[in-house]
């Protein structure tokens, strides 16, 4: 990741902050997590009702994240795992960037259940030539 000129390294660390954020915001899977946290106790100094907030507000967390990523990739930034780590949630977020992009302009694949809720449908109903052994390209 070192390789990386400085500007591709804010673009993969931005990206992979924004999808880090939006998994423990918007991710089904830390709902419960979002709740314990909203629901923590006012400690004698304040400190755990503040770190619920903390981690509960959006903008907050983001600045954490971003400095934990920069913090890793400067120090360990060869370590296969932090490599592994930034890069898949970088390219998670691209994905979901080009899936909202394109959600409205028909250029997505039909869910699976569509195509199981279509049995009566074969291969020679679909448009173009698509049976298996033809070539669309004639």
């Amino acid at each position: 990741m070192n390789a990386l000129e400085p500007w591709e390294r804010l673009i993969l660390l931005s990206l992979a902050c924004w999808q880090a954020v939006e998994i423990w915001h918007h991710g089904e899977i830390f709902v419960g997590p979002r709740e314990f946290f909203r629901q923590w106790p006012v400690s004698r100094y304040g400190l755990v009702r503040w770190f619920g907030k903390l981690i509960n507000c959006m903008f907050c967390l983001s600045v954490w994240v971003a400095g934990m990523f920069v913090y890793d990739v400067q120090h360990h930034g060869d370590h296969p795992f932090v490599q592994f780590f930034i890069w898949t949630l970088a390219v998670t977020r691209l994905a979901q960037l080009g899936n909202d992009y394109f959600h409205d302009r028909g250029t997505r694949t039909p869910p699976g259940d569509l195509l199981v809720e279509r049995e009566d449908l074969t291969l020679t109903d679909l448009p173009g030539d698509v049976t298996p052994g033809s070539s669309s390209t004639g």
